[in-house]
């Protein structure tokens, strides 16, 4: 079965801080393994603490849920029943633009969760996050 290695993940987090560089943003991005826990962090200098909270939530319902984009959690994250799953999880769930899932072999090994730029540069940070892999 494939799985995320450390260097996979380093890789990740540096080709996607590499594209944050060229927006002038400054974010965090999170890459977790396909049980949701962290395998590597990149914070930009000036990214508040906060963000990582945010992109590891990201990164981290993305992979519990299967590997569904934030995008496709949208239209349920109101729902009652998304928001005791959250509860019951720590309250990590989080959703919206920026996480996406990392694949190999058509098997999911992992997700990237950016925070710290607008929803749109997130999502193509992460992109090129996966583009890496």
């Amino acid at each position: 079965m494939s799985q995320l290695t450390h260097e996979q993940a380093r890789n990740v987090v540096d080709a996607a801080l590499g594209k944050a560089r060229e927006f002038g943003k400054f974010v965090t991005v999170v890459v977790v393994d396909r049980a949701g826990d962290v395998s590597a962090v990149g914070r930009m200098d000036r990214a508040p603490g906060v963000w990582f909270d945010i992109a590891y939530g990201l990164a981290y319902t993305c992979t519990i849920w299967g590997g569904a984009k934030g995008a496709q959690l949208a239209p349920v994250k109101n729902e009652n029943w998304f928001r005791a799953a959250s509860i019951m999880r720590g309250g990590r769930m989080m959703v919206a633009d920026g996480s996406l899932p990392l694949v190999q072999d058509r098997t999911l090994i992992g997700a990237i969760g950016v925070a710290g730029a607008t929803d749109e540069e997130d999502l193509a940070i992460a992109e090129a996050g996966v583009a890496a892999l």
